[in-house]
């Protein structure tokens, strides 16, 4: 994937990865980003900051202040079990000028591809990606990037298990909106009903000041757009602990 350079990327780490020039698009690498260098830096109590100043929605109700550092984030002091919440919104704050996204999500390969389980806290995407016959791209957080070749996804630092996760891109062999139903139940989703689904598996970019609430980055919207219109989509509801194969989705 490539993407333009801004203040809101941490650029020294972009040059070291890709070799690049920062005044041209340069490679990007969730896992170098974000496990290596991360691009974030937490204040102590007390400690100051300076930077383009906002704030940031982790969790419902609950803000946190933030700073835009030039290469990077400065955020105020948070408890270690937040941290992984906080830098995914970052992240998602970074992609979102190039039409990146970060979604609450599982993931397995699929042959050269990569099928996706998107839902809500507790509804089994961990589960049934551990189940799945195949090999596990990420257990809780993917993130999905715009090239020529089309929308890829790849695997995040981010999750519940020891799986441990694949950073390598691949195309989307299909998305499953996840549920838990008493019986096996699948059905196909129009690109209607799929746009308001994805948003509700967005981690959204934070607020920063002057910005509206209101509404999502426009290259988010366009990447949402595409997703719901060119790839395969699906209602998955399965029993608690169901074994499913995705290859089986047709």
């Amino acid at each position: 994937m490539m993407i333009r350079t801004s203040r809101l990327v941490p650029s020294r780490l972009l040059t070291r990865v890709a070799g690049a020039s920062l005044a041209g698009a340069v490679g990007f690498s969730v896992e170098a980003l974000w496990l290596e260098a991360r691009g974030v830096r937490y204040l102590e109590a007390g400690e100051t900051a300076g930077g383009r100043p906002g704030f940031i929605e982790c969790l419902p109700g609950e803000r946190l202040r933030v700073w835009v550092e030039g290469e990077g984030y400065a955020v105020e002091h948070v408890p270690l079990h937040w941290r992984s919440l906080v830098e995914r919104s970052l992240l998602a704050h970074a992609l979102s000028p190039s039409g990146g996204v970060v979604l609450h999500a599982s993931a397995v390969k699929a042959g050269s591809g990569a099928h996706v389980f998107a839902g809500r806290s507790g509804a089994g995407k961990s589960t049934i990606a551990s189940n799945a016959p195949h090999p596990i791209i990420s257990d809780d957080t993917v993130v999905i990037t715009r090239s020529e070749g089309g929308l890829l996804l790849q695997g995040t630092p981010y999750g519940k298990g020891d799986a441990g996760h694949d950073p390598e891109r691949r195309r989307l062999a299909g998305i499953c909106f996840l549920g838990q139903a008493g019986e096996l139940t699948v059905r196909s989703v129009e690109a209607a009903e799929a746009v308001p689904r994805l948003i509700k598996a967005l981690f959204l970019p934070p607020i920063m000041e002057g910005e509206s609430e209101s509404r999502l980055p426009g290259p988010v919207i366009e990447t949402l757009m595409d997703l719901a219109q060119t790839t395969p989509l699906w209602s998955l509801e399965v029993p608690l602990g169901y074994s499913f194969d995705p290859a089986d989705l047709r």
